[in-house]
């Protein structure tokens, strides 16, 4: 009886043991810095891996930043917001920072200009010549050239589109307004303004 007892436990002791190990949830990130018209998107992991139940996104600061019910961050100004998801009874946080636009800043070198007048100049040092203003935007007209817009604004513009067919080129360009969120998004076909259009100019 004792050998059958010894053999058995030693048959146990043999055996794989299974350990269950700690199931672990977090949030794709908890910090992050964009810029106006970034995008992320956010996901609740569980062991590393998305989770498949349902999660509700909310921001604290929507006019920084929004969130859709998938967890795409879209950053909207220059501020801070939180992204909070709640998953089952649990809450997860993102810090989202939005610095103000790389592209806001395009310096017009005036030559001109004396280098000693800062009357013109905000608190950067910039000139205000370096940024589209409502006023300016007022005065592109139809049928213009680039080189003619970009005079009127002071600046040159960014590309964000090129596009040809047969013998039309068709592109359009953006110029950034001094909080460098707002903006005047222009139209050229073959180098004459078609159309334009501006979000929050002042």
């Amino acid at each position: 009886m004792k050998k059958f007892i010894i053999l058995l436990l030693a048959i146990v002791l043999l055996l794989p043991v299974r350990v269950n190990a700690a199931t672990v949830y977090t949030i794709s990130s908890d910090n992050y810095t964009l810029f106006p018209k970034e995008t992320i998107v956010l996901e609740i992991l569980k062991n590393y891996e998305p989770v498949t139940g349902k999660v509700k996104w909310t921001s604290s600061n929507k006019k920084v930043a929004t969130v859709t019910s998938k967890g795409k961050v879209t950053a909207k100004a220059k501020g801070k917001s939180v992204i909070t998801a709640t998953y089952g009874k649990k809450t997860y946080q993102c810090n989202i920072k939005v610095s103000a636009s790389t592209e806001a800043v395009m310096i017009f070198q005036d030559n001109t200009s004396d280098s000693g007048d800062s009357s013109n100049s905000d608190d950067t040092g910039n000139s205000e010549a370096s940024y589209i203003t409502l006023s300016k935007y007022n005065s592109l007209n139809s049928g213009i050239s680039y080189a003619e817009a970009a005079k009127l604004i002071s600046a040159d513009g960014d590309v964000l589109d090129t596009t040809k067919a047969g013998e039309s080129t068709k592109i359009t360009y953006v110029w950034y307004g001094k909080d460098g969120t707002s903006n005047a998004v222009i139209v050229f076909v073959n180098d004459k303004l078609e159309s334009k259009t501006q979000t929050s100019l002042q």
